[in-house]
């Protein structure tokens, strides 16, 4: 059987309204993983990719998209031939790509990153920040706990907006 990605997708939002303590405490103790119970199935080309999200609203999606053999899933480029994932940060950064390692049967990595952008809704035009947290395994069986039974074999950041609760 090929192995295939799951990519748990999880969206912390919030506008310069919620700055607060209390507002920070509460993204602070919302959950990095899921169980993986119903994920959103992406064939792309001849590669297969679990896609499961958590959090955000209609104006963000986590696009994937098939390039050469790999796939981009947002900020990152999977590679199943080999299970190498590679960091791609935003697209107007000026810094060299970031290899975050390859993934084996059993074990994920994490990726964290934040990111704002200008919304136009109800013809008022505001900042919305975002905490993103992709979960990304390798697997030839699908398993509802996998990010939860063990923990990431890599933790990867990139705040490079800084941390915006503050």
């Amino acid at each position: 059987m090929k192995s295939s990605y799951i990519v748990q997708a999880i969206i912390k939002q919030w506008d310069k309204s919620r700055l607060s303590e209390t507002d920070f405490l509460e993204r602070a103790a919302m959950p990095d993983c899921y169980p993986v119970v119903s994920p959103k199935v992406v064939d792309i080309g001849r590669q297969r990719l679990s896609l499961d999200c958590h959090g955000g609203d209609e104006y963000r999606k986590i696009a994937c998209s098939l390039f050469d053999e790999s796939l981009i899933c947002d900020r990152l480029l999977l590679n199943p031939n080999d299970g190498s994932v590679v960091y791609l940060g935003t697209p107007n950064q000026n810094r060299p790509l970031q290899r975050l390692g390859k993934l084996a049967e059993g074990n994920w990595l994490q990726c964290r990153y934040n990111w704002r952008y200008r919304v136009h809704r109800d013809g008022w035009f505001y900042w919305l920040y975002e905490e993103v947290i992709l979960n990304v395994a390798l697997t030839e069986v699908s398993k509802e706990k996998i990010f939860i039974d063990t923990p990431p074999s890599l933790v990867f950041d990139d705040f490079t907006l800084g941390r915006q609760e503050k």
